[in-house]
């Protein structure tokens, strides 16, 4: 019975999450067992009161932050998402002055000059990729901003590895450990993208240590500099699985996001106007100012509700524990769907219409909107995805005008993140020569 549900349950998973999530809680209730691995399954809560016990839980009430089967495999046992109780805790304050928001201003000037080196490849009547052209610019500015890299014959070589090692990583691989056999082609193809993408990180980490002291901003000098309370460092192989999931995370995410807001801003007329209305009324369009305008922020903040890139977070208990009504035993494995709070109609007023205006009425607690995940798991960069999203955006508006396709896509969950089954489109049907 389990292998039947496994299958079953797997399978509306992996080929349309959204309406898999939507039609399970409408069957089951807001609290639903998902038997998404062949020996154990995930208990999944999505209202604003369940999710604050998850994320307001002390950290000692979980084993791992996340699955580690599933993610280990992917970012290594030392990443920072796989981490728990005090090494998280440690690891992560130690990390949040190299993350905070005035190191990620340092990096506005690589931002902005990663999205121009892309954009002004566009031409009028032209038709454009616009998820493959999100995904270049915000591979090509974390690439930048992890790495300090300003040969542009670098880029390429990190990009081709880093698609490489996320597209080997199906959702087989994650849910069926069974399939981990060298016997099996997806996983030996999966083992030789990660060994060749570790072996790039590790060269460049050794670099930076060999280096001597220097002014740069990239993140991997900070994080190769950094001591721990203990006294200590990150080997090596310890840097490569933090970098590999910044790396990972730092673009994937953003680069969904980025597409999903080019959707919708250019196939809403209205919303479009009302933006260039905001850019063109603003004295000055320094990055000071960028980050504070409302509709532009408003705008964000509805595409991360309405298509949040990771659609949920999952615990391991560590201990029995109570969520959302149900007693679970230690060793369970819950999550949060972040779609389904998202769309909450008890939240959410008619929560499948796009409407960036909610956003400027109200305010929702971190318990109701949680794009960045919750508690002491909360995402890292958060500051680095708002202003990354927002510099690339108003470069976009200012220069460009799109027909859009009309048809929204539908989504599927692509190695940690849901993306759109197929690509999204526009054609260029105006160009301003004119740099923000």
């Amino acid at each position: 019975m389990a292998l039947v549900k496994f299958i079953r349950h797997t399978a509306a998973f992996s080929t349309n999450l959204e309406k898999a999530m939507l039609k399970f809680q409408r069957k089951y209730g807001d609290s639903f067992f998902l038997q998404l691995m062949p020996h154990r399954g995930v208990w999944f809560f999505s209202k604003a009161d369940a999710v604050k016990e998850v994320f307001s839980a002390e950290p000692e009430t979980f084993a791992n932050l996340e699955p580690a089967d599933a993610m280990t495999i992917l970012v290594g046992s030392d990443s920072l998402i796989v981490a728990g109780g005090e090494q998280h805790l440690c690891h992560k304050r130690a990390m949040l002055p190299i993350f905070n928001e005035n190191s990620v201003k340092l990096l506005v000037d690589t931002m902005r000059s990663c999205t121009h080196a892309e954009i002004k490849k566009w031409r009028s009547g032209g038709m454009i990729n616009i998820s493959a052209a999100m995904q270049n610019i915000s591979l090509n500015i974390i690439i930048s901003s992890l790495f300090g890299i300003v040969d542009p014959q670098q880029i390429p070589l990190f990009r081709k590895q880093t698609r490489a090692l996320l597209k080997s990583y199906t959702p087989s691989l994650m849910f069926m450990p069974a399939l981990r056999n060298k016997l099996w082609y997806p996983w030996r193809k999966f083992l030789r993208a990660r060994a060749q993408f570790d072996r790039l990180l590790l060269k460049e980490i050794e670099m930076v240590r060999q280096a001597k002291p220097s002014n740069r901003n990239d993140f991997l000098s900070g994080l190769a500099k950094l001591d721990f309370p203990n006294g200590q460092q990150w080997t090596a192989l310890e840097l490569c699985d933090q970098l590999k999931t910044l790396l990972i995370a730092g673009h994937d995410t953003l680069s969904i996001a980025l597409g999903w807001a080019i959707f919708y801003i250019y196939s809403h007329p209205a919303i479009h106007a009302r933006l260039l209305a905001e850019l063109q009324s603003a004295d000055n369009l320094s990055i000071e100012t960028i980050v504070k305008l409302p509709y532009l922020d408003a705008v964000r903040k509805e595409v991360l509700r309405f298509h949040p890139a990771v659609p949920f977070v999952m615990r391991t208990l560590a201990k029995p524990y109570a969520f959302g009504g149900q007693h679970l035993p230690a060793g369970s494995t819950i999550g949060v769907s972040i779609t389904l709070l998202h769309s909450d109609p008890t939240i959410w007023k008619n929560p499948m219409e796009f409407n960036p205006d909610r956003f400027l009425t109200q305010k929702f607690s971190s318990y109701e909107y949680a794009p960045f995940g919750g508690g002491v798991k909360k995402c890292l960069g958060g500051h680095f995805a708002v202003y990354e999203m927002k510099i690339i955006l108003v470069a976009i508006l200012l220069n460009y005008q799109f027909d859009i396709q009309k048809k929204e896509p539908p989504t599927r969950i692509y190695g940690l993140t849901m993306n759109p089954r197929r690509p999204i489109f526009g054609t260029v049907r105006s160009f301003k020569e004119r740099k923000n």
